[in-house]
């Protein structure tokens, strides 16, 4: 605990019974500058007691105690450290930051990473003593008290000890913790001669970092194999590492058996060679994380190219590729297309990638992959919003190859075409995506066409949270003659409730005529969620934007046809979902996340839908597997928003968990004859960059 000199100070620990007998446990402590409430209590078998602890104000100096506890079933000796840290604040405002804001630290299965440490810096004018804290067990502290003289720059030491992982009999992928300095500082003042604060009033400040513990797995080169018979591949294409972005991967096996086969390739620069890593033992309905998979996992540094995906059981695994860009200092994060190796143009076929943009500020990369193993050759076309050619080039696509090419919208251009033009000799399978990026951030969105459908299109239209978001439809036309589009709303009021709010069917509207090639642009104000009909030469994409932050894109929003909505005891899956404690969102923490939900009935009957959570927290010096659900009536045609996923899920002992990151969310329609779409809304509290998900 901290505490400025002359003020309490409080925490809580939590003790769990795993055992399957209640028992009775009693506190006492070994010093008496601390009281901690219940001193007695009753423990079910399975159940969970917080313990609240209060430090009475201190004089200036270090305290060190234990709350020890007995009880049936309590192995003898049992304790708890509490440690106490008293400062008086700094004469002046100190400043002290990170050298990186999140630290990546990999080893081989069987050993714990070594050379473990971050780097504070001091940037103000006064010594400060504070405290090195971290929110999970698998990480120890050396010392927990920490000294930063003024101007100083110092590593700060811990372990990381993986046999106290939450997947500690077989550690696999990443695991991701918060190491913080926490210590009194001064608030600073501002105005003439109206200060915010006297320059030594006490302000409790902390400063986290992100530490990421990554099991490497071993690699070997390889070319990409042939696709066996009667299985599938998956790619993500344009997945990188650089000096200021690196992709997390999630996978998820929602499948009821283990699966043994997985295996990933990276193929680096295009090409079908490069190198192989096998999963192993991918245990049923679990997720792995791969943080910075081309560093960590493959070993390039400064590469783009494509993640293959092969195995006989792709179809029951989830996977979500996230990049996240630093490039000047804020993080911004996309989720990058995945595509099947059965899906995507044959030849004679096009793809239309609309809402693709050449200013001074933004522009447009494409990413090409070829999926089936054989050569395709590719035409590619720009068109502006009338449906003018103002660009085209050729390229040939090798089997499994992809292409990187940067910058290729002309001025002007809305649409992309891309054509497979191979012959009938080389009957190559493509597909493609585009990205626009923001120079000013490099935030990007991605762009990918939805396969052309007869059923109806739907996009989720999230709206106001904290700050200003807008909401566009990229439509374009992909026939010679003219279509009209109608876009109804399904709207809901202008801002969001704390919890599950229901919305029943409260059309609104437009109607855009589009010419043969050509482009529009729909902007959406209401929220809620958007039903498009009119035309299956329809090509459409969405675009969340994130108004109020400049130079943040938003995400990229795909829309999804009626068919793909979700019937009576059908269940969709969503892996590597983070949500922030309330306190990390109040301290507007980059590279953590909060989640947000909307379930849209499409067919106009009712339904009801069971969300569950699978979730790790913390409790004292080890981590518990929890599963929580909560279920919500959808009305006919209407939809429910749920601000807080995680707090509407668990109810009120969310609260006691901290951060939880990579958790498992199932959405499962349980009753009525109602069609549900599912969409998750996940915010960066630091910038506010959203990302859209649809799995």
């Amino acid at each position: 605990m901290l505490q400025s000199t002359g003020t309490s100070s409080s925490d809580s620990y939590a003790l769990t019974n795993i055992g399957g007998t209640a028992t009775t446990v009693t506190l006492t402590r070994s010093q008496n500058f601390f009281d901690q409430t219940p001193a007695s209590f009753s423990l079910p078998a399975g159940g969970t007691q917080l313990v609240f602890i209060t430090a009475a104000p201190q004089a200036a100096g270090r305290y060190e105690a234990t709350s020890n506890i007995a009880g049936t079933g309590v192995t003898s000796g049992s304790n708890v450290p509490i440690r106490l840290l008293a400062a008086a604040a700094p004469a002046a405002p100190v400043a002290v930051t990170p050298v990186a804001t999140r630290s990546d630290f990999v080893a081989p299965a069987g050993e714990n990473p070594e050379n473990t440490i971050v780097m504070f810096k001091n940037d103000g004018a006064s010594t400060i003593d504070g405290l090195i804290t971290a929110d999970v067990p698998w990480i120890t502290i050396q010392n927990s008290v920490f000294t930063l003289a003024a101007g100083e720059t110092r590593p700060v030491p811990f372990t990381i000890n993986r046999a106290l992982r939450p997947d500690a009999a077989a550690p696999v992928g990443g695991a991701a913790a918060t190491l913080s300095f926490s210590y009194v500082n001064a608030s600073a003042a501002a105005g003439a001669g109206k200060p915010a604060g006297d320059a030594t009033t006490p302000v409790l400040t902390t400063v986290p970092v992100t530490i990421v513990d990554v099991v490497s797995l071993q690699t070997s080169s390889s070319f990409v194999p042939p696709i066996p018979a009667g299985q599938i591949a998956l790619y993500i294409p344009g997945a990188s590492s650089q000096s200021f972005a690196i992709g997390d991967l999630v996978l998820s096996n929602r499948s009821a058996s283990t699966i043994a086969d997985l295996k990933m390739y990276f193929s680096g620069d295009g090409g079908n060679t490069g190198l192989s890593a096998s999963v192993g033992q991918f245990l049923s309905n679990s997720s792995i994380s791969f943080p910075g998979v081309v560093k960590n996992i493959f070993r390039f540094s400064s590469h783009s190219g494509t993640l293959h995906f092969r195995g006989a059981q792709l179809t029951d695994i989830a996977l979500i590729q996230q990049q996240i860009n630093a490039k000047f200092g804020k993080s911004y994060g996309t989720a990058l297309p995945l595509f099947r190796s059965d899906r995507g143009p044959l030849p004679g076929e096009s793809l239309y990638l609309p809402g693709v943009q050449k200013t001074a500020q933004l522009s447009t990369n494409l990413h090409l992959q070829e999926v089936s193993g054989t050569q395709a050759n590719v035409t590619i076309e720009s068109f502006d919003a009338e449906g003018l050619n103002v660009g085209r080039r050729e390229t040939t696509l090798l089997p499994f190859h992809s292409i990187d090419l940067i910058d290729e919208v002309p001025a002007g251009g809305a649409i992309v075409r891309v054509t497979n033009t191979s012959g009938p000799g080389g009957p190559g399978r493509i597909n493609a995506y585009a990205l626009v990026i923001d120079s000013a951030t490099n935030d990007a969105v991605s762009i990918v066409q939805i396969e052309p459908v007869t059923d109806p299109m739907f996009l989720p239209a999230f709206g106001n949270e904290a700050s200003p978001r807008q909401m566009y439809l990229n439509l374009s036309n992909a026939s010679n003659v003219p279509i009209t589009i109608t876009a109804t709303t399904i709207a809901g009021p202008s801002r969001r409730r704390t919890s599950a709010h229901s919305i029943a069917s409260s059309a609104v509207p437009q109607q855009v005529t589009i010419p043969p090639l050509g482009f529009r642009r729909l902007q959406i104000s209401e929220q809620g969620f958007v039903k498009l009909t009119g035309s299956t030469a329809l090509r459409v994409g969405g675009t969340f934007a994130v108004a109020a932050t400049a130079g943040a894109l938003g995400s990229g929003v795909g829309a999804v046809p009626k068919m793909h909505s979700l019937t009576l005891d059908q269940t969709r899956r969503f892996a590597g979902i983070d949500d922030a404690s309330a306190a990390t969102r109040a301290a507007g923490r980059q590279l953590t996340y909060r989640t947000n939900v909307i379930l849209a009935e499409t067919i106009g009957q009712p339904a009801k839908v069971k969300l569950t959570l699978r979730y790790v927290f913390p409790t004292g010096r080890v981590s518990t597997d929890s599963v929580s659900s909560s279920t919500f009536d959808v009305p006919p045609g209407g939809l429910i928003l749920i601000s807080g996923l995680a707090g509407s899920v668990i109810g009120p002992a969310r609260a006691t968990f901290g951060d939880l990151r990579n958790m498992i969310l199932d959405v499962q329609v349980i009753g009525g004859n109602g069609s549900v779409l599912p969409f998750l809304q996940v915010i960066d509290n630091g910038t506010g960059d959203v990302t859209v998900r649809h799995e």
